[in-house]
């Protein structure tokens, strides 16, 4: 369940939302989309809790929150592994076989299995997109969040990718953000535009 009820939120004299409602029931999932610059990234924010605003409220069951954010987020000199691990901390012995497999298993369904003991900042752009997908599908939250999370991938390892994500999150409530119209034909989200 997400509930906002008349959120507000400005930027100086430049306002982006005005008494913006919008309610999610059970796991339903959205895909949002906007021009450019109309707040959809903010929005986002927002619900992770990671930026304020200026009136309304957002109500949410979700204790736990993976996400995919528009820019990769890595640490650039750890290995490929351990930025998917770090996001649960360091599993101790008994646990450390398990947490290896889950992360392999998810590794090799993106495509980047073979990568895992190099650093993140050896890799190609599209590699660390999927590293970063990687990483959110891990940490497992109970809200998805995908911000222009697909984007500089190649068409048919996109459609690899999204239906493996697809997948893995079905039982998840999912927030998607996209420009691209494919994307949400293989989700089947319901639409959400800020420009209305």
């Amino acid at each position: 369940m997400l509930v906002i009820n008349n959120l507000c939120k400005k930027f100086g004299q430049k306002i982006l939302f005005k008494n913006f409602n919008l309610e999610l029931k059970g796991n339903e999932s959205i895909c949002i989309t906007g021009s450019s610059g109309c707040g959809k990234s903010t929005l986002l924010d927002m619900i992770m809790g990671i930026e304020t605003f200026d009136g309304g409220s957002i109500k949410k069951d979700a204790k736990k929150i993976s996400a995919v954010f528009q820019e990769d987020r890595l640490i650039e000199d750890l290995s490929c592994y351990r930025n998917i691990a770090i996001v649960k901390g360091y599993a101790d012995n008994k646990d450390k076989r398990m947490q290896r497999e889950n992360i392999e298993k998810i590794a090799f369904e993106l495509g980047i299995g073979s990568l895992l003991l190099q650093k993140a900042g050896s890799l190609s752009g599209g590699e660390k997109r999927r590293l970063c997908i990687a990483r959110a599908l891990y940490h497992n939250g109970d809200l998805m969040i995908f911000d222009e999370a697909f984007k500089g991938l190649d068409m048919e390892l996109k459609k690899n990718v999204l239906l493996y994500v697809k997948k893995s999150t079905a039982d998840k409530q999912c927030i998607l953000v996209s420009h691209d119209e494919d994307e949400n034909m293989i989700f089947q989200f319901r639409k959400i535009s800020l420009n209305d």
